[in-house]
C-alpha cells in the first residue's frame, strides 16, 4: 500500500513539472505596476512632492526670536566710564494674515507638485504601454515567421516528392530552398528587434534586464467604448490642467500677500537690566511705509504674472482638447483598419493558403501560383499585426494626449 502511495506522489510530481517549467506571461498590468513603482521620473516627482510639503512648513513657520547681548559705555581711548550690560529678546511680529497667506502659497505648491506627479505617472504609463505593445508585436512577428517557415518546409517536402516522381522541374525545389533561406534571415533580424524592444520595455519600467525575458500578452483588439465627448470631459481634469489651475490660485494668493506687504510688521524687544540693575528695557520697532513704489511694483508684478498664468491655462486647455480630438481620430482610423482586415482579408488568406498547398500537392497549380498565394497570406498576417499595433499605440497616445507638450 505504501509503495502505491509513493508511486502516486511521484507520478503527480512528474506531471506537475512541465506546467511549473512553463514561463508565465508577463501582463500589461504588471508592467504598469512595475513602472509606477520603479520609474526614475516618477520617483523624482514623489521626492518633489515631499519637498513641497517641507516648503509649506518653512513658509508657515513663525520667525524665531533673537537673543541679544548688549554692552554700552565702552571707553573710546582711556578713562573710566560707567558701563552697562544687558541681555534681552527680540521677536518679529508680522502683520496679521501675512503668515497665513504664505502658508496658503505653500499648500498650493503641494497641490501643484501632486498634480505634476499625476501627470508624470500618466505619461510614464503611456510610454510603458507603447513599449509593451511594440515588444508584443515583435514577439508576434517572430512567431509568424516561424509559422511561415513551417509552411515553406511543407512546400519543400511536396516539391521534393514531386520532383523525385518527375512531376515538376528542379526549379520548384530551388524556389523552396531560397524562400527558406530568406525566412531564416528575416527571423534573425526579428530576434534582434525583439531583444531591443524587450530591453526598451524594461528600461521604461525602471528594472534591470532579466537573464531570460518572460513572454508577453498577445496583441488583441479591445474596442474603445467611449465617445469623443466623454473623452473631452475627462481631459478637462487632466493633471497638467489641475497644476495650472493651482498655479493660478497660488498667484492670486501672491497678489494678496504683495498688497499686505505695505502693512508694517512689529519688532518687540525686552532687555534686562536697563540703566539700573532693578529696571527693565522695552523696545518697539515699526517700519514706516513712506516710499510706496516698491510695494506697488510688487503688486503690479504679481498681477502681471497672474495674467500670464491665465493665458497659459487657456492655451493648455485648447491644446489638450485638440490633441484629444486628433488622438481619437487616430484610434478610430486604426480600429476601422483592424476590422477591415479581420472581416475581409485574414480568414480568406488563410483558407487560400491551405487550399493552395493542397492544389500544389495534386498538381492543380504550379509553384509560382503557390508562392503568390503564400506571399498574400504572409502579407495579410503582417498587416493585421501592424494594424493591431497601431491601434494599441493610438490608445496609449489618447490616454495621455497633450500631457508633457
Amino acid at each position: 500500500m505504501k509503495h502505491r502511495t509513493w508511486c502516486a506522489i511521484l507520478l503527480c510530481g512528474a506531471l506537475a513539472l512541465p506546467a511549473a517549467a512553463e514561463q508565465r506571461t508577463f501582463s500589461l498590468e504588471e508592467a504598469v505596476a512595475a513602472a509606477l513603482k520603479n520609474n526614475p521620473e516618477i520617483l523624482k516627482s514623489e521626492k518633489e512632492v515631499a519637498a513641497a510639503g517641507a516648503r509649506t512648513l518653512q513658509l508657515g513657520a513663525a520667525p524665531n526670536p533673537e537673543l541679544v547681548f548688549r554692552q554700552e559705555g565702552i571707553p573710546f581711548r582711556s578713562g573710566r566710564e560707567e558701563r552697562e550690560l544687558s541681555l534681552g529678546l527680540r521677536q518679529l511680529i508680522e502683520f496679521p494674515g501675512k503668515r497665513g497667506l504664505r502658508r496658503a502659497i505653500g499648500q498650493a505648491g503641494e497641490k501643484i507638485s501632486a498634480a505634476i506627479l499625476d501627470s508624470v505617472k500618466l505619461q510614464a504609463v503611456s510610454r510603458v504601454k507603447k513599449a509593451y505593445w511594440r515588444a508584443a508585436y515583435a514577439e508576434a512577428a517572430l512567431a509568424h515567421l516561424q509559422s511561415v517557415l513551417e509552411t515553406v518546409r511543407d512546400y519543400q517536402t511536396l516539391a521534393a516528392t514531386r520532383f523525385a516522381a518527375g512531376e515538376v522541374a528542379s526549379s520548384d525545389v530551388l524556389r523552396g530552398e531560397l524562400e527558406a533561406v530568406r525566412v531564416r534571415n528575416e527571423m534573425i533580424e526579428a530576434r534582434r528587434t525583439l531583444q531591443e524592444e524587450r530591453a526598451a520595455l524594461w528600461l521604461e519600467m525602471g528594472l534591470d534586464t532579466p537573464e531570460q525575458y518572460p513572454p508577453l500578452e498577445t496583441l488583441s483588439f479591445i474596442p474603445l467604448g467611449r465617445g469623443l465627448e466623454d473623452l473631452r470631459r475627462e481631459a478637462a481634469d487632466r493633471p497638467s490642467l489641475r497644476a495650472l489651475r493651482q498655479e493660478l490660485g497660488r498667484r492670486e494668493t501672491s497678489v494678496l500677500l504683495a498688497r499686505k506687504s505695505v502693512l508694517p510688521d512689529l519688532r518687540l524687544g525686552l532687555f534686562y537690566p536697563s540703566l539700573s540693575a532693578s529696571g527693565w528695557g522695552f523696545e518697539l520697532e515699526v517700519s514706516l511705509p513712506l516710499w510706496r513704489r516698491s510695494f506697488q511694483g510688487a503688486v503690479l508684478e504679481e498681477e502681471a504674472l497672474r495674467g500670464q498664468d491665465m493665458v497659459s491655462l487657456n492655451a493648455a486647455t485648447r491644446r489638450i482638447m485638440n490633441r484629444v480630438e486628433t488622438a481619437y481620430a487616430d484610434v478610430s482610423a486604426a480600429s476601422d483598419q483592424v476590422a477591415l482586415i479581420q472581416t475581409s482579408l485574414l480568414k480568406d488568406a488563410a483558407d487560400l493558403l491551405s487550399t493552395g498547398l493542397a492544389n500544389y500537392q495534386y498538381g492543380k497549380i504550379g509553384s509560382l501560383d503557390f508562392f503568390d498565394i503564400y506571399r498574400m497570406h504572409r502579407s495579410a498576417r503582417f498587416e493585421y499585426f501592424r494594424a493591431l499595433l497601431n491601434y494599441r499605440l493610438s490608445l496609449a497616445d489618447l490616454e495621455a494626449a497633450g500631457e508633457g507638450d
